[in-house]
């Protein structure tokens, strides 16, 4: 029951102003903080199949969006990507030998090349 109240002392408001430099730093500096978008190329047999017809598959940080990864896949190996597919891989957990262990989440992506361009992910020259 609150038949009196504290009487509050309201200081008037001070405006906190920012030139647009500061703001555009502030913005930028986590943009530009350093974060590995792919992890790495998916190398197995069905993705040794989808190679052959322009898709390839890469393993990225969960939190990546098709944008990020598309940016980063041409900048990382210089070819203009068409299109963008994602699946995420939920984490999962089990033994091994009596030790408990599992599989972290991650994500994949599927990209697929213009005609006639290529990715040498296995390393042969």
């Amino acid at each position: 029951m609150a038949i009196f109240k504290k009487k509050i002392k309201q200081e008037p408001k001070k405006e906190v102003t920012q030139s647009a430099s500061t703001k555009k730093n502030a913005t930028n500096a986590y943009q530009s903080t350093p974060r590995r978008a792919l992890r790495q190329p998916l190398i197995t047999e069905k993705t040794f199949m989808l190679s052959q017809k322009g898709q390839y598959v890469f393993l990225t940080d969960p939190q990546i969006s098709k944008s990020e990864a598309r940016k980063e896949i041409e900048k990382m190996y210089k070819v203009s990507v068409v299109s963008i597919r994602t699946l995420q891989e939920k984490k999962s957990s089990g033994s091994f030998r009596g030790i408990a262990g599992g599989i972290k989440k991650q994500k994949k992506v599927i990209v697929n090349l213009k005609k006639g361009q290529s990715i040498d992910i296995t390393g042969n020259r």
